[in-house]
């Protein structure tokens, strides 16, 4: 027998552990790996990591071969591995048929399994009988055969880009192309919702597999050890950390028949819950993987306390649990106690991390032999921002020429022989991936094709192909008709391929082709007096010149000509059906279009100026679809109505025959008449009736609705527009898009009139399932339904690149946004509730992002009349100081009365005119926006939990029992308090609510060494604390004889929303003569002890 080094044999006798504790349970046929209470139950999860300790093992016994037995047993293993996960493939292509269903509708009894037979690779419980959906466990899978939760999903689709099948050996038709936009979207969830785990966990342990071993998932070394932090602090004990809080698995109080529990059930768990094992290697990895050597020397210190020996082996149990006998003393004091081990020993996933650790620990291998792919660098590498390739192009000659005019040389797209430039819907029917051997039909073609997908160059075989953004696609939505939007999505686009594309790990420089087609320079002049008249020409021109400096937006780019990007730029190869792509590419022919309604060679359309004074029946009818309210402090609410002249009264239309009205369609060419004929048979007759238009057969008001809406495209007429986009039902193609930009970053959504209809929004949806809910919300409003999805979609843009602007923000009204859009217009303009309704749906797309920019931002726009053009100002909220308001308003007071003024004090009174109403459009936009304090939530819970019978607020109650369902910093919670604040129609109240609540939260000396009078029999009413402090602060006004005489200080209506005066909203909070000095008094009234 042949000497054996003493590394040979330490690694011989750890083999050994192997083959005791995890090939033991291997089935012989089929690899796969059975559980130890289910004898047949082959777990994923359970598999995987198991063939990660072979793997291993494999990688150690090739580094320390002493004999060609050492050479032979890594053979083994390595085919060992190779085995288990080829019968798991077998196992998941077996369910091909879910994966069609889930990409339709993401049901949960859609996923792959969790677990199958070991002996048949079938299934061995039904759809709905267990917790299938697992994706940490098939993300796993596949960044296990290339190298929890969200985080393994995004290291999978980063090691899964541009390999093959195992080992390389594959086709070229099994390549997998991973589009970064998907990376840089999984990075994002991270990236918001870390350290939570989930809406209902403020923490998990598993987390800890996401920020280091085996995923290193998350590059931001800062939010690593925070999350690491909060872990240990939050989750670890003596025996390993809890999976999350209130995790009744195995404790001596589960129910072992139930699957679930109730939420109200969960507190009794708390303090008691199993403590697992399987942590501490997951921590003593993570401390070896960063190089924290004598962390990782604690933790194995604490893992060889905690394994179990048996025959001389150290097992690691599945966990530790308190005897029954002991809780109460567990409760009293956690970690008093000591556990027994319970649950499988060995437990196979944390057995095989144990060996792991074992092989790290005595030597036989390096961190980086464990992950070869580098992933753990991500986090102290570097990734500057890398600069943008922008490569410009005409259209045609004619755009050519016109661009040198203006100093801008550009090269045509018949120009570039050597490259292909084709839209980004070529792109997702190339992407198609299908297979019919498995049945699988591929990428959806509709789905979004993103933007950093298309900054690459392709080579097809032995061409080079570019793709156009999706958002350059004009036939998208109307959207793309207005240059200005479409300019800022240039440089709004370009910032976020600045900023994210480095963090995708692809090599190579990004390179985006821009093109400038006719219409984009053309000339139109719009008369809307909200904001300075804009040449779509200038807008086109001024872009492209600031493109041409290097900058744009905060990003650095660079401008040539496409051939002069072609070494740096980023190129990956698409090998895959070659005929079928050539055939796409060659494919030149174009739909054309036929209209029906009478056109002349130019268009008539009146301007937004002159149809206020001319026939525009159709703004009149169409306001009978119209819900947009103004705010309560506006003089009265107004369902939106129509005073405006029309050539036709609305009897007379009523009068006139089908016939007549027929012919009047025909008789003219001016597209509002053309729209108001239209509208009124589609409100009549309804959208199938047949017109028969010329004689001709299928001209039905839906086709002639289809129509106007082209026309009024081309004219650039936004209400129009968006009235006939709501009455066809349309929906933005950047609609999907933008809903999962919001959702992934912890922003939900509710859509439809507040208080009336609102929906929330609270997961990605499908195309037919966001037109479900948008019908529901708006079945009668079309005119909302085409502007809440614009609002939509400009959210869904500024929070990728401007996610500041959404921070404390949970759930987004669209509904309030609209009204305080319109309430702002009305402010800014000087016109009626009514009359701001209207100009709000004829403003464009650019200027609707720009108000919504401004508010997010904390500013309110102001108006300054000059020579009857208006201009738009930005004015930044300024903190002043209280007692100086005051003063102001009792002069300004005093001076309303005075009969003569000199007209200097005039326009000085003026000036401070403005500043009444500043604090309360700021509440009221808060409101909106549902903007809350920092650690509002989590202190509310605190304070929840004081009063036995909850919070009264608007006459909902905020129960005391949902502390005890749900932990302090848990989403749930926060989600359940918006809940109850969006009950309350008045933004303005919403936010005085929110403003006595942070109060609240923060009286911890009061409500706990005073005594403080807390009614145990019922709710504590917050509405009584805000009407008690508004009672003071009209008090001590009026003895001050301030402005509040002329409303609540003398008797008379106040206009103020929920009965409260509209200078106590205009109040500012802090000061001493701010809100928050009359809420406190009255919360100290109110609670303070009784004799």
């Amino acid at each position: 027998m042949r000497s054996r080094s003493g590394s040979g044999v330490r690694l011989d006798r750890l083999m050994y552990v192997v083959e005791q504790t995890i090939l033991k349970y291997q089935n012989p046929i089929t690899g796969l790996y059975t559980n130890l209470d289910s004898p047949d139950h082959a777990w994923l999860r359970d598999n995987l990591y198991a063939t990660h300790a072979l793997w291993a093992m494999y990688r150690a016994y090739q580094k320390s071969a002493d004999v060609d037995e050492d050479l032979g047993k890594a053979n083994e293993l390595g085919l060992s591995c190779v085995k288990t996960m080829q019968s798991l493939l077998e196992c998941m292509m077996r369910q091909s048929d879910k994966v069609e269903q889930f990409k339709l509708y993401q049901r949960k009894s859609d996923a792959l399994h969790a677990k199958y037979s070991a002996r048949t690779k079938g299934t061995v419980v039904g759809d709905n009988e267990w917790g299938h959906l697992q994706i940490d466990a098939i993300s796993f899978f596949a960044l296990f055969c290339f190298s929890f939760s969200v985080g393994l999903v995004k290291a999978a689709l980063q090691a899964l880009n541009d390999v093959g099948d195992l080992f390389g050996d594959g086709s070229k038709g099994s390549v997998i192309h991973v589009l970064p936009d998907q990376v840089q979207q999984c990075s994002a969830v991270l990236t918001s919702m870390l350290p939570r785990e989930s809406f209902s966990k403020e923490t998990d342990m598993a987390l800890l597999s996401v920020i280091s071993y085996p995923a290193f998932a998350v590059e931001e070394q800062n939010l690593i050890q925070l999350t690491r932090e909060t872990v240990i602090s939050t989750l670890l004990g003596r025996y390993g950390c809890r999976r999350f809080l209130r995790d009744g698995y195995k404790t001596p109080l589960e129910d072992p028949s139930r699957l679930y529990y109730n939420n109200s059930e969960l507190q009794q768990f708390e303090d008691i819950e199993c403590e697992w094992p399987l942590s501490i290697c997951f921590l003593m990895l993570d401390a070896m993987f960063s190089g924290d050597e004598s962390a990782a020397e604690q933790y194995w210190r604490m893992m060889e306390s905690i394994t179990v020996v048996r025959n001389g082996l150290r097992l690691v149990p599945e966990l530790y649990r308190v005897p029954y006998d002991k809780m109460m003393q567990e409760k009293q004091q956690r970690g008093s106690q000591d556990r027994d081990a319970v649950g499988a020993i060995p437990f196979l996933w944390a057995q095989a991390l144990y060996i792991v650790c074992c092989l790290l620990h005595d030597g036989f291998l390096t961190p980086a032999e464990l992950d070869p792919l580098n992933r753990r660098l991500a986090a102290y590498e570097k990734h500057p921002p890398c600069e943008v390739q922008v490569s410009i192009l005409a259209e045609t000659v004619e755009v050519q020429e016109d661009l040198l005019a203006q100093g801008i040389s550009v090269q045509n797209v018949n120009e570039i022989d050597v490259f292909s430039v084709q839209p980004a819907s070529t792109f997702a029917q190339i992407l198609l991936g299908e297979c019919n051997k498995l049945r699988l039909s591929g990428r959806p073609i509709n789905r979004e094709v993103g933007v950093l997908s298309t900054s690459k160059l392709y080579q097809l075989g032995q061409k080079f192909v570019i793709f156009t953004p999706q958002f350059m696609d004009q036939e998208r939505s109307y959207l793309t008709y207005d240059i200005r939007i479409l300019m800022n999505e240039w440089s709004s686009e370009l910032q976020y391929i600045y900023s994210t594309w480095n963090n995708t790990s692809i090599s190579g420089r990004p390179l985006i082709v821009l093109i400038v087609t006719k219409n984009m320079l053309e000339d139109v002049k719009s008369d809307d007096a909200f904001y300075t008249d804009f040449h779509m020409r200038a807008s086109v021109v001024g872009t492209i010149k600031k493109i041409a400096t290097g900058y744009i937006g905060g990003a650095r780019v660079v401008m040539k000509n496409i051939s002069d990007f072609f070494r740096t730029t980023a190129v990956s190869k698409l090998e895959f059906h070659n005929e079928l792509i050539q055939e796409l590419l060659d494919e030149k022919e174009k739909e054309t279009s036929h209209r029906n309604l009478p056109t002349s060679g130019n268009l008539e359309t009146n301007s937004v100026k002159n149809r206020d004074e001319c026939y525009s029946f159709i703004r009149k009818t169409s306001m009978r679809h119209r819900s947009i309210m103004l705010d309560s402090s506006d003089q009265g609410k107004y369902e939106i109505d129509s005073e405006k002249i029309c050539r036709w009264d609305a009897t007379q239309m009523d009068e006139m025959s089908t016939s007549d009205l027929i012919e009047l369609l025909t008789a003219t060419n001016v597209l509002d008449e053309q729209a108001s004929v239209v509208h009124y048979l589609w409100i009549k007759k309804g959208p199938d009736f047949d017109v028969k238009l010329n004689n001709m057969e299928g001209a039905t008001v839906r086709a002639l609705t289809e129509e106007i809406y082209s026309k009024a495209c081309e004219s650039r007429d936004w209400a129009l527009i968006r009235l006939s986009s709501g009455l066809l039902k349309r929906q933005l193609d950047e609609l999907s898009k933008s809903v999962t930009h919001l959702l992934v970053r912890q922003k939900q959504i509710t859509v439809g009139m507040p208080s009336k209809n609102e929906e929330p929004i609270t997961s990605p949806k499908t195309r037919e399932e966001l037109h479900q809910i948008f019908s529901r919300a708006y079945g009668g409003d079309p005119n909302c339904y085409a502007l809440s999805q614009e609002i939509i979609v400009s959210l869904g843009s500024l929070v990728r690149t401007e996610p500041r602007l959404f921070v404390e923000m949970f759930r987004i009204r669209i509904g309030l946004i609209i009204q305080v859009l319109a309430s702002e217009l009305a402010r800014l303009s000087n016109i009626s509730g009514v009359h701001a309704s209207q100009k709000l749906l004829q403003l464009s797309p650019f200027e609707i992002k720009s108000m919504l920019f401004s508010l997010l931002s904390g500013r309110l726009l102001e108006d300054f009349s000059d020579d009857a053009r208006t201009a738009a100002k930005e004015y930044r909220i300024g903190m002043c100081s209280v007692r100086k308001q005051i003063e102001e308003r009792k002069s300004v007071r005093k001076s309303m009365h005075q009969s003569s003024m000199a007209s200097d004090e005039e326009a000085e009174a003026d000036a401070e005119d403005f500043q009444f109403g500043i604090w309360l459009r700021h509440r009221r936009i808060d409101g909106a926006l549902n903007r809350v304090p920092p650690d509002f939530y989590s202190l509310l819970w605190d304070t929840v939990r004081r009063f036995p019978r909850g919070l009264s607020i608007n006459g909902i109650v905020l129960h005391w029992g949902f502390t005890q369902e749900m932990t302090r910093r848990e989403t749930k919670f926060s989600l359940q308090v918006e809940e109850v604040l969006n009950q309350i129609a008045e933004p303005e109240y919403r936010e005085m609510i929110v403003e006595t609540l942070s109060l609240l939260n923060r009286m911890d000396s009061l409500l706990k060494t005073n005594n403080p009078n807390i009614c145990h029999d019922q709710p504590f009413e917050v509405d009584s604390v805000l009407h008690e402090a508004n009672k003071l602060f009209v008090e001590h006004n009026k003895y001050m004889e301030t402005i509040v005489m002329e409303c609540c200080g003398s008797g008379k209506h106040c206009d103020g929303a929920q009965g409260l005066c509209q200078h106590f909203y205009d109040s500012a909070p802090a000061g001493e003569y701010g809100t928050a000095h009359y809420l406190i008094k009255a919360l100290m009234e109110i609670l303070s002890p009784r004799d």
